[in-house]
């Protein structure tokens, strides 16, 4: 019921991609409900175009702070710093 509520309500149809591939993460096992949930509430929150950037630059490396796209991402929550730098979260949306 979640997807259904969230792809009625998206303003941007691109983001369905991304809302497809976490409920075939859920269905494969891959996530479970909780994780689920809250993807799907950050993908819907979450600007399409910070969910492009996201998708194309998260690594295990540092992530340096210098744009609007990376000031955006950290005071969304979605990049987090150790204070030496920041780091995505580990959020695999489409690989």
């Amino acid at each position: 019921m979640l997807v259904l509520n969230i792809i009625n309500r998206i303003e941007e149809n691109d983001k369905i991609d991304f809302l497809l591939r976490l409920l075939e993460s859920k269905l494969d096992g891959e996530i479970d409900d909780t994780t689920y949930r809250r993807l799907m509430v950050l993908v819907d929150r979450t600007l399409y175009s910070d969910l492009l950037y996201l998708k194309d630059h998260v690594t295990k490396k540092p992530i340096e702070i210098g744009g609007r796209e990376e000031f955006g991402l950290a005071a969304s929550g979605l990049i987090s710093s150790d204070g030496l730098g920041c780091f995505p979260k580990e959020i695999n949306l489409l690989s």
